[in-house]
């Protein structure tokens, strides 16, 4: 049962206060050290149960003090010390981010995804002051979301491609429907051949026949990923003795597996299906 919204909204203030006053200097956040980056991740993990409960009440767009840039530069500081630790936990097989509990989930729930970024571009190329602040408006929609983060080299190579730089943007003909159908079509082209470029990139690392190769990245898009049992991987592997020395295709089966999979975790927020057709990419 909910408590009244101001019970709610006194204990969010009291955090926003909090944390402004421990890690934000000069409009930036700033934690350094291990101490401040547990009591960091402890009090932005309650403020975010704290806007997930008071999103349902009306009042709340207009009584929220954060504005949506430091907000977003939070949620980025907090992503980065999620991923700090765990990488640190898998590098020490340890378990020092038990006693952290991470609410990843409850920044999934109001992600941007690729197509509000595309929208910014759009943006950009029609000027009207965007074209100035598109790019740091797209660098922190980027580093703040859980999906978007590990896609960030390909997604501002596709930004700098557009002509949208810290700089300032390229200005384009048309009205905003023109521009958005064009800033579409560039993605879905330009998704097309990543996809392409880094899959001929692992069949020539490990000499694995195209064809077969691209079947199972196909079943992979279809299901829930690279398929680890049955023979659709051994097909697509250049011919070698299961009992060669060393367990040397048991080394690269296992190799392929990771290396497939990888490109489909990569991929499968962006890509509806492969091979890409119409209407592969998802945005």
């Amino acid at each position: 049962m909910l408590k009244p919204y101001r019970e709610y909204l006194k204990q969010y203030l009291e955090l926003v206060d909090e944390i402004n006053l421990k890690y934000v200097q000069d409009g930036k956040v700033t934690v350094f050290g291990e101490g401040a980056e547990k009591g960091f991740v402890g009090a932005f993990g309650a403020l975010l149960k704290l806007r997930n409960v008071l999103g349902v009440f009306d009042e709340f767009a207009d009584d929220d003090p954060l504005p949506e840039k430091l907000l977003q530069d939070m949620q980025s500081v907090y992503l980065d010390i999620s991923d700090k630790l765990k990488n640190q936990a898998k590098a020490e097989k340890s378990n020092i981010v038990d006693d952290l509990v991470f609410e990843i989930e409850l920044i999934r729930q109001v992600e941007v995804g690729v197509d509000y970024i595309l929208e910014l571009v759009a943006k950009a190329h029609g000027g009207n002051g965007e074209d100035r602040t598109a790019y740091d408006r797209i660098r922190r929609a980027v580093a703040s979301s859980p999906q978007l983060r590990d896609k960030a080299d390909l997604i501002f190579e596709f930004v700098a491609r557009m002509g949208v730089s810290p700089g300032g943007s390229r200005l384009e003909e048309g009205g905003p429907e023109e521009r958005r159908r064009r800033v579409d079509d560039a993605w879905h082209d330009y998704l097309g051949e990543q996809v392409e470029r880094e899959l001929d990139g692992i069949i020539a690392e490990e000499r694995l026949k195209p064809e077969q190769t691209r079947k199972v990245i196909s079943i992979a898009f279809d299901g829930e990923g690279v398929p680890e049992t049955g023979t659709l991987v051994r097909d697509c592997m250049p011919r070698m003795s299961r009992f060669a020395k060393g367990n040397a295709y048991i080394e690269q089966r296992h190799r392929v597996i990771h290396k497939l999979q990888a490109f489909y975790d990569k991929f499968k927020t962006l890509v509806r299906s492969y091979p890409l057709d119409e209407t592969g990419s998802s945005e």
